[in-house]
């Protein structure tokens, strides 16, 4: 197995490992190969005196055989050399995950913002049966909810234009580089693309497909809850209700309703974890 560093040369053979349709300026990129095949990839950034990691993936055949090991013991030395003192990472929490950054000496903490389910747990839970059940989506509901693989440049400038004002600037890049556009759905007033009332940006890999944004600028409520269900049956037409679904936002209200989804009682969600450590 090699460890190298990725550029425009061998980006093809990764980006799909990296769940991006190109490599973003502002991150590091490494990737693992063994028998001239992309078996692992890490895309990290420093930050001063810190390393961010933001992306590590090992296809399943490929796992329990080091490779995720040494593609963070190469980011870890490339930290050291940049004088960074210590590293910091988003990762789903199980016992596996928390076991093997543990023996790569992190610490765990908690971040509530995270969550990661099961796609069929979501639409069998009863909170959200009892959401779904009392929003039906009417046919113009379904004409004005757009994904992005449909929007021209002109509309897609449109939507980053309405939400600079009001929502964190990353957007614009998870518009143009990384969310996948058959999977993002953007929800209008009308057919027109007038008035954005609500977004989805999402992509996915071999193991899970993740919502990158959730956002309401139309300030209603049920409107989130129409375009997740709009979302989860577009997975269930692309058979894609298998796969783990990660949610990640930051947004207070957004995560109150996506709570609500997944409690019912029980522990329904695992919150993803921060691992942080000493380089």
């Amino acid at each position: 197995m090699e460890i190298t560093a990725i550029g425009e040369k061998n980006e093809s053979h990764f980006l799909p490992l990296l769940n991006r349709s190109m490599l973003l300026p502002n991150e590091l990129y490494l990737g693992a190969v063994e028998d001239q095949k992309a078996v692992g990839a890490i895309a990290f950034s420093g930050e001063g005196e810190t390393v961010v990691i933001h992306t590590v993936f090992v296809p399943a055949p490929y796992r329990r055989r080091g490779i995720g090991s040494a593609l963070l013991d190469e980011v870890f030395k490339v930290g050291r050399q940049s004088g960074a003192k210590s590293v910091w990472m988003d990762y789903p929490g199980n016992e596996a995950n928390d076991a093997f950054l543990q023996s790569k000496g992190f610490l765990l903490a908690e971040d509530v913002s995270f969550y990661r389910i099961p796609i069929e747990r979501i639409l069998t839970s009863e909170t959200c049966q009892n959401i779904f059940s009392k929003i039906t989506p009417k046919s113009n509901d379904i004409k004005h909810c757009k994904r992005l693989c449909t929007l021209g440049d002109a509309e897609k400038e449109h939507v980053i234009k309405a939400l600079k004002s009001t929502e964190i600037g990353y957007v614009e890049d998870l518009i143009h580089l990384v969310c996948d556009p058959e999977l993002s759905l953007f929800l209008y007033r009308d057919e027109e693309g007038r008035d954005l009332r609500c977004l989805l940006l999402a992509n996915q890999n071999e193991d899970a497909i993740t919502i990158l944004y959730l956002a309401n600028p139309g300030g209603n409520p049920k409107d989130l809850v129409l375009i997740l269900k709009i979302f989860m049956e577009l997975l269930i037409k692309k058979k894609l209700t298998d796969k783990n679904l990660t949610f990640c936002t930051g947004q207070s209200e957004v995560v109150s309703i996506f709570k609500k989804f997944v409690a019912d009682g029980e522990e329904s969600a695992m919150s993803l974890m921060v691992a942080y450590g000493n380089l």
